[in-house]
């Protein structure tokens, strides 16, 4: 963060910080009240503290403040990805709330989940594994995490070239 003071540095540090862990919270909440009275809690809030970190991270990198610099585009589709990721979250805690019109709104979540800890279960009782520990609850959290945002960069990237064919018609 060239030219900034460290007092600068600090604050940008910390309101990237604090934006990621309200979306990575907002996005954890469907998947957070689904396996709650199954899983390890601390487990969840470590693996929801990973992406947070790591977000963080990407986004304060020169790599990515020079893309988005370069490429408003990209930033768009980014934004509008995670947006829509954490506005289907809220819609998905709202159908656990007892709004059951919008249950639909918790499959991304289910499904994946669903995946995650098929594929930790699979590995736990082939290696005959606790159910469900610590570790075994982080690696499934992590790889949730994983497959929701690999499907969020998916739909960024659709955007992105939809974007991308807006820009260049209207130049045309």
């Amino acid at each position: 963060m060239n030219g900034l003071t460290t007092g600068d540095s600090l604050t940008i540090i910390l309101m990237v910080s604090v934006k990621w862990l309200l979306v990575c919270g907002i996005c954890a909440a469907p998947s957070f009240i689904i396996a709650f009275p199954n899983f390890n809690v601390p487990a969840m809030l470590v693996g929801i503290a990973v992406f947070v970190v790591l977000f963080t991270y990407v986004n304060l990198s020169q790599a990515y403040r020079h893309a988005a610099g370069q490429r408003p585009q990209l930033r768009l589709a980014l934004v509008v990805g995670f947006g829509l990721k954490t506005f289907i979250a809220l819609l998905g805690v709202m159908a656990f709330s007892g709004f059951k019109v919008f249950g639909f709104f918790s499959s991304p979540d289910l499904i994946m989940g669903i995946a995650a800890v098929g594929a930790v279960g699979g590995v736990a009782r082939h290696f005959h594994l606790p159910n469900y520990d610590f570790f075994l609850t982080l690696a499934a959290t992590l790889i949730e995490g994983l497959l929701l945002t690999l499907a969020v960069i998916i739909l960024s990237a659709v955007v992105w070239g939809m974007l991308l064919l807006i820009k260049r018609a209207r130049t045309s």
